[in-house]
């Protein structure tokens, strides 16, 4: 719990820097290259399991990477690609324990607006989940097909330098311990980006 109170500190002061510099952006756009950094707060759903009873997760966090480029014939449009780790979710149940955790990797196509220096964006992500599952003494793997809607904004706070806030809704499906289990998550991330 301190370890998410902690986090959730860091993203405030991240999200109060990121629009109090706004004012200090240049007026011209930033390279259409970027490679970037994040990290999210992610709030899971119960995982629900085909004829079992749904289980429920503790809240956790993600870190990842991501490489983008904006496309200068079409400003409003960004494909990028991204590899997030969703931190150890414990099981919250009486008489179990584990937790899921998973590696991400997605293709996202990102709609934005393209001028001045704040840039609300919306798109979607597919790509490939790396999902694992322990409960009590057994422990499963399963890789599947992931996809996530995003919505956020985008702030150029240097020449080079622009951050993110976002939210995304991530889903995926999973066969664990004989079962499918789908895993849905809101993740509420913080980044920053150096365009090249």
């Amino acid at each position: 719990m301190k370890k998410i109170c902690r986090f959730t500190v860091v993203l405030a002061s991240a999200a109060i820097l990121l629009f109090s510099t706004v004012s200090i952006a240049p007026a011209e756009h930033p390279a259409p290259f970027y490679v970037g950094v994040f990290g999210s707060y992610v709030v899971p759903a119960d995982l629900k399991l085909q004829g079992r009873t749904d289980i429920k997760l503790d809240k956790s966090m993600a870190f990842g990477v991501k490489g983008g480029y904006i496309i200068p014939q079409v400003k409003w449009l960004a494909p990028e690609l991204e590899y997030a780790y969703l931190a150890k979710q414990d099981v919250n149940q009486p008489g179990s324990s584990g937790d899921f955790r998973a590696h991400n990797v997605m293709a996202n196509l990102l709609f934005r607006y393209p001028q001045g220096q704040i840039h609300p964006f919306a798109g979607f992500g597919v790509g490939l989940s790396r999902g694992t599952f322990k409960l009590d003494a057994r422990e499963d793997d399963y890789s599947a097909l992931a996809a996530q809607l995003i919505a956020g904004v985008n702030v150029e706070i240097a020449p080079n330098i622009s951050a993110d806030l976002a939210y995304k809704w991530f889903t995926s499906t999973y066969k664990f311990v004989g079962t499918d289990a789908d895993a849905r998550n809101h993740i509420f991330q913080v980044g920053i980006n150096y365009h090249f």
